[in-house]
């Protein structure tokens, strides 16, 4: 009798440790597990303490921290861990470049390296892009480069002369102002328009403008006269180009170099040129 009764509880421990390993590897491949609470709070612990050493954007510390987790990613459910360790490597980066928008004397280069980390976050772990700090970031960034863009310019497009027309500065000038205030009006323009190089840019804007509409059309006026110089002095042509000089002295009576080359196109089609 006591040699049944130790043998039911023998048969009885073995089930025991066959049920529990088998509740470990997710019963049998019904799903896959989670970590334990204490190891997950461990690897947790690890990459959080990893950030608080390096206190600033390090790209290979979070790639190598992801690639570790992919591995566990065929034996376990790894979404937490992933979540946290792109969570803690936002947290840093969108620190960071919030402390450089807050500068006066922000610098670009600074404010590219974390965009670029907030990138590479996004694209090895693409939940990212729903954590309300990438969205911040990607928001203020959308304005900021605009700003840096009208504040910087040197207002000087290309004529895109054609023999004919070209575009009208004028009409140039008051597509940028438009620009102007729409980037100012912003929520987000609030954030960086204390940087020195945008609140200069903008301020002087309208007086960097002025400047380069005069290079314009002086611009201008060579692309005509090189254009029609190649010309054959005909009596058309002669007339093509007495029309793009009213419509030059329309836009910029200040220059007379188109008005002089017109007088000597016409002087060398009576001449036999």
């Amino acid at each position: 009798m006591n040699k049944i009764v130790k043998l039911v509880l023998i048969f009885v421990a073995i089930l025991g440790s066959v049920v529990a390993v088998l509740l470990v590897n997710g019963g049998g491949g019904e799903g896959i597990p989670e970590f334990t609470d204490s190891r997950l709070t461990d690897l947790q612990t690890a990459i959080e303490n990893g950030w608080k050493e390096r206190t600033d954007w390090d790209k290979d510390f979070y790639v190598n921290n992801h690639k570790k987790i992919q591995v566990l990613k065929a034996d376990f459910s790894v979404t937490t861990l992933q979540n946290f360790n792109s969570s803690q490597a936002v947290t840093i980066a969108h620190k960071k470049i919030f402390e450089h928008w807050s500068s006066v004397s922000c610098k670009k280069s600074n404010v590219d390296m974390y965009i670029n980390a907030i990138n590479t976050i996004c694209t090895y772990d693409n939940s990212a892009k729903s954590i309300p700090q990438v969205n911040e970031v990607y928001a203020v960034y959308n304005v900021y480069k605009d700003a840096l863009a009208l504040a910087t310019s040197p207002f000087l497009p290309k004529s895109g002369f054609n023999g004919t027309t070209w575009k009208s500065y004028d009409s140039y000038m008051e597509s940028q102002k438009k620009a102007i205030n729409a980037v100012m009006s912003k929520p987000y323009y609030r954030n960086i328009s204390h940087i020195a190089v945008i609140k200069n840019g903008l301020n002087a804007a309208n007086g960097k403008m002025a400047a380069a509409r005069i290079k314009y059309y002086e611009k201008l006026a060579n692309e005509i006269i090189a254009y029609y110089d190649k010309k054959p002095r005909t009596v058309d042509n002669l007339s093509a180009l007495r029309s793009v000089r009213n419509q030059f002295i329309a836009e910029y009576p200040n220059n007379s170099s188109v008005i002089n080359f017109v007088y000597r196109f016409s002087d060398e089609i009576e001449s036999g040129y």
